[in-house]
This record gives C-alpha cells, structure tokens and sequence, in this order.
C-alpha cells in the first residue's frame, strides 16, 4: 500500500521496479495490483507460489528461528544460499551474511516466513503486460530455473535469464554477469516502452519474447 501512495504523490512518470527474493514477491503483487504505476519489471531470485510440502518447510523454518535461534538459521541457510565453490572462496561473505541473520530479531524473522508461505500468485500474474525480465541463478536451490520458469510462462513476452554458477545472490555472486544481464534488458525494455535512449555498444539482449537467455 505505501509503495502505491508513494509512487501515486512522487512519481511524474512510471516507476521501473527490480524486486530480489522476497522483494521479487512484492513486485509481482505489485505489479499486478497497480501496472499504472509501472514501467517495467524485473524479478531476481524469487519464485511465484509453493508447493504444498514447500510451504510446510516455511513453516517448519520460522518454527526453527523461533525454537534453535538466529545461529542454527544462519548457517543452514549459508548451505542453500550459496553454491559450495562460493562458500569455499568467499569466507568473508559468509561471515557477513551469518552475522547479519544473528542480528535479526527471531520473532520477527518467523513471522516473514510465515507470511511468505501463504504466497501464491501464479494466475494472478497472467494479467502483467509491462516488460518483465525474470532472473534465476544456475544453481540457486531456493528459487530454482524451474520457478522462474514458471514465473516466465505466465506472463507474456518475459524474458528469462540464467546466470552460470550463480546460486540464490547473483548480484553478489556474479555481479559482472548479472549488471550486464540487467543492463541489456533494461535497454530492450526503455525502447520498447517508447523512450529515446541512445544505443549501447554492448551484444544485443534478444527481443522481449525471448523465452530463454543464458549468460555467456
């Protein structure tokens, strides 16, 4: 609601929204509740709607941050975040994202989950007509390619893009790949919602209907 009011008083023009993991779930309510204020969409990391055994390991996790703490949760999802390649490379990241988990308050983080377990737009998101680039790690075991897949068939002339060795944090895993992905499209998308922009001297992206995209 208070994105709507925002946007609704601040914006001359429609806003251009990239929405990551469960951000990526608030830009598709978003987008199918207000395309008014819309641009274009981008969805990173994220997925749709769940299973139902899905929806029962939400539960289970806000059971856990609420039961073992934020250190158990921290480290279990340090496993699912990121591939082991990343883990193995990247201590200093993992020591940030534990310490960042350790600090969130339980209670808080539990009721995030079970909210989130109640999601499910997948023929909501059928009616989105804005120019939708949905992005999904290679190896992201939370929001697999089978999700943005999903997400990808049910709106029309979305564009889906893999990135190589990326689990569930492309910015920070592959951020080369990922900004060039995003850049591309946002230029397809600029030019295919009418604005004058001035033609950029990276490969061409592909049209809005392409299905699929892998990153070189």
């Amino acid at each position: 609601m208070w994105s709507s009011v925002w946007l609704s008083i601040s914006a001359s023009v429609r806003s251009i929204w990239s929405g990551f993991r469960s951000g990526g779930m608030i830009a598709q309510t978003f987008a199918v509740r207000r395309p008014d204020l819309l641009r274009w969409l981008t969805l990173v990391a994220t997925l749709c709607t769940f299973a139902g055994p899905v929806r029962q390991l939400l539960l289970e996790r806000a059971r856990v941050a609420r039961e073992d703490g934020m250190s158990t949760i921290a480290r279990l999802s340090n496993e699912r975040w990121f591939p082991t390649a990343f883990r193995q490379a990247r201590p200093d990241v993992m020591d940030r994202t534990t310490q960042t988990l350790q600090r969130q308050d339980p209670e808080f983080y539990a009721s995030i989950w079970e909210i989130i377990a109640g999601l499910d737009l997948e023929n909501a998101i059928t009616v989105i007509d804005r120019p939708t680039h949905v992005i999904v790690g290679a190896e992201d075991a939370n929001a697999p390619l089978a999700a943005g897949q999903l997400i990808s068939s049910r709106i029309s002339g979305s564009a889906l893009t893999v990135i190589p060795g990326a689990g569930h944090f492309p910015p920070l895993e592959t951020p080369a790949l990922f900004n060039d992905a995003l850049l591309r499209f946002i230029e397809k998308a600029d030019f295919a919602v009418g604005r004058d922009v001035q033609a950029s001297p990276r490969p061409p992206f592909g049209s809005l209907t392409e299905r699929e995209h892998t990153c070189p």
